[in-house]
């Protein structure tokens, strides 16, 4: 097996995992929304990666940040150079 199939079926994987999470309920609010948007977000940086489209894996990276400062309450990134 080479590495972007890897890469890609692992990224696959864990936007599956990413969306059931966010699905378990109805709000959007929780740790299982969090960690699925983590998890969906991360999944397309994996496969971005594996492409070399390096801008979209910073964006992702990004949003992940993002989405774990507002959780926590804290103050969001600076914008990706």
């Amino acid at each position: 097996m080479n590495k972007l199939f890897l890469l890609l079926l692992a990224g696959s994987q864990m936007q599956v995992a990413g969306n059931i999470l966010q699905a378990q309920d109805a709000n959007t609010t929780g740790r299982d929304d969090v960690i699925g948007k983590l998890l969906t977000v991360g999944g397309k940086a994996i496969g971005a990666y594996g492409n070399g489209d390096l801008k979209t894996v910073d964006g992702s990276l990004k949003v992940i940040a993002d989405s774990i400062y507002e959780y926590l309450g804290q103050p969001k990134t600076q914008p990706a150079a």
